[in-house]
């Protein structure tokens, strides 16, 4: 399946999720209060009861911090429900971590974050952009108005729960369950609780917010709600957004985190402002979908795209909107890309393209950042910024760019797209892909059924709309029928560029090498433009490979000048893999001449 052979992590749901990785230095800081083994919901069950109501005293929109303070380096935006009669409280929040240059970089947001985006230390937002893919986390909770074993005496509290999903194999995967208590809460003054994790959860624990076994993370960790337009309102609000539209989109951040009945032109994460009252679809886009999802006896199976997706007129027309995608897909059975042959995916979402081992190059704190990335980063995971080079791994693109077409459907309000990943030189293990998409287009949530295995004519084909398995008689897999589909249009347009190589994402998804096309927009190494000016000519690019010619590695080496040996299989010489520690004639020099260019990738 061209474009979809390689493994893939994703940040996800916050499937991309610094958020979380903020959460365990906060954590540490913290400091270590104890925490119990074992613990179970107390009061009636989080799972049970009549759904929450509007009408409760608590309910509404409210800031939250982990460490109010200068250490609050991360934060949400919530919104409760709270019956009055039940005392039942329903929970949806939107969160972000802001920590830099720690964690996992497959909890990274397609494995790589762009200058000026991402998380700047500072407490409160911003972060984000990059903007995740995933729905808001929800859960439930209960107030005791009489208080309650876990609130230490207070005279009445709240003891919520939240599930935190896919959040790949690392210290907290693949789900995570955090509970919150808040003693003596009052809307009208900042409401000061104890937050517990517990990671390594299970899809049914996550599902039914049930810790019951699991073993809470650390000490306890202070936070604080706020709520906007009040007294207790954070300088951040205050000072980024308003107490009712904190991203300025249009709609409430009442609204987009109503899980419920959220309006139509409503997108559902109230710190971006590209996902609600959209008049064009057009930008550029991270998607995730999940065909089979992880728990903890082991990996699941998910799908990775960056999409350029353009809209003519009102996109109401079949053939109005088309979809450009490059995909990565993970799961144990699925070989690596050709370049690496025999790794295959772990099966957890996580950030950017797969991985494998790659030599250090150079001095490893100067050299082995991404091309664009901050000199903090911890590109290879280990905790310690730029100890090392990151492994690396991207896929071949040895035929033409996949081209997905639809249209807006405005009786339900969804953007359906179709069409087929053509396996054109006969590597891919899924063969050729006939998809259908039926999607929300302001929160990106929907679903995609997929059909693997087919035959060329009847993928590439004319079907009207949802009737491909009718009209050919293909099966489709049960674990792919209905898969979950999110996505989210992500700032900078056409010119966004997730893997800094100068050449944008949209760029790298048409057909045309001359101009930058047949790349992979996961690869900084396949656009050889050393200068990133846009252009491959002689003085910026050619004879900067040339002067720094180094057979040995020793100076005048330098990273930026470097590329590895073409991807076995790939289109052509700009396939690149990662810098091999040496500047040649062959793999370099010629490599870069090979790729003049004075069009640029436009």
């Amino acid at each position: 399946m061209q474009h979809m052979r390689t493994r893939m992590r994703m940040g996800v749901g916050l499937v991309a999720m610094m958020a979380v990785l903020a959460l365990v230095v906060v954590m540490t800081m913290a400091g270590s209060n104890g925490g119990s083994d074992s613990v179970s919901a107390v009061g009636p069950t989080p799972t049970t009861g009549p759904n929450p109501g509007t009408d409760g005293f608590l309910s509404g929109i409210y800031d939250l911090e982990v460490n109010p303070g200068a250490n609050a380096l991360y934060h949400c935006i919530i919104r409760t429900d709270h019956d009055a009669g039940t005392n039942r409280i329903g929970l949806a929040a939107s969160c972000f971590g802001d920590l830099p240059g720690l964690g996992d970089p497959a909890n990274v947001l397609d494995g790589v974050i762009v200058p000026g985006e991402g998380p700047d230390g500072i407490s409160g937002p911003p972060p984000p952009p990059p903007y995740a893919t995933g729905a808001a986390y929800t859960g439930v909770g209960e107030y005791f108005p009489g208080g309650d074993a876990l609130c230490s005496g207070a005279s009445s509290c709240i003891v919520s729960f939240i599930c935190v999903p896919d959040l790949g194999a690392g210290l907290l995967g693949p789900n995570l369950l955090a509970r919150f208590i808040i003693p003596d809460p009052s809307p009208s003054a900042a409401q000061l609780g104890t937050a517990e994790l517990f990671p390594g959860a299970s899809v049914k624990q996550c599902d039914s917010l049930d810790p019951t076994g699991l073993t809470a993370l650390g000490g306890l960790l202070d936070f604080g709600m706020f709520t906007p337009g009040s007294a207790s309102e954070t300088s951040w609000r205050t000072a980024a957004g308003s107490a009712t539209d904190f991203d300025g989109d249009g709609c409430s951040d009442l609204e987009e985190l109503d899980v419920k009945s959220r309006p139509a032109n409503c997108g559902d994460d109230p710190y971006s402002p590209l996902d609600s009252n959209i008049a064009d679809l057009s930008g550029s886009y991270s998607l995730l979908t999940r065909v089979a999802r992880a728990d903890v006896a082991g990996g699941g199976a998910y799908f990775s795209c960056l999409a350029d997706i353009q809209q003519t007129g009102d996109g109401t027309t079949d053939g109005d909107i088309t979809a450009r995608l490059f995909c990565y897909q993970d799961s144990f059975s699925v070989i690596n890309s050709l370049g690496y042959p025999g790794v295959t995916g772990d099966g957890y979402s996580g950030g950017g393209p797969p991985y494998a081992a790659i030599p250090a190059v150079g001095d490893p704190e100067t050299d082995c950042s991404r091309f664009g990335n901050a000199a903090t980063l911890d590109d290879d995971g280990d905790g310690i910024p730029n100890d090392g080079c990151p492994s690396e791994g991207f896929g071949d693109t040895d035929s033409s760019q996949t081209e997905l077409t639809g249209f807006l459907d405005t009786a339900d309000n969804t953007l359906k797209l179709r069409g087929c990943f053509e396996d054109e030189d006969a590597s891919g293990t899924l063969i050729n892909v006939y998809i259908e998409s039926v999607q929300n287009p302001n929160t990106g949530i929907g679903t995609v059924d997929i059909w693997a295995l087919q035959d060329l004519s009847d993928c590439t084909g004319s079907h009207a709309w949802g009737s491909y398995g009718a009209d050919t008689g293909a099966e489709l897999l049960e674990a792919f029928d209905d898969a979950l589909l999110t996505s989210v249009r992500q700032p900078g347009g056409q010119s966004r560029d997730t893997d800094q190589d100068g050449c944008p994402n949209a760029s790298e998804l048409r057909d045309d090498p001359a101009i930058g096309g047949l790349r992979d927009p996961y690869n900084p190494y396949d656009w050889y433009d050393v200068n990133q000016d846009g252009v491959i000519d002689l003085f910026g690019d050619i004879l900067g490979v040339i002067s720094h010619y180094s057979l040995d590695g020793a100076d005048p080496y330098d990273a930026i000048y470097d590329r590895g040996a073409p991807i076995t299989g790939g289109a052509g010489s700009w396939s690149r893999r990662a810098p091999d520690g040496v500047i040649d004639l062959f793999t370099d020099i010629l490599g870069v001449i090979s790729q003049y260019s004075l069009t640029g990738c436009i």
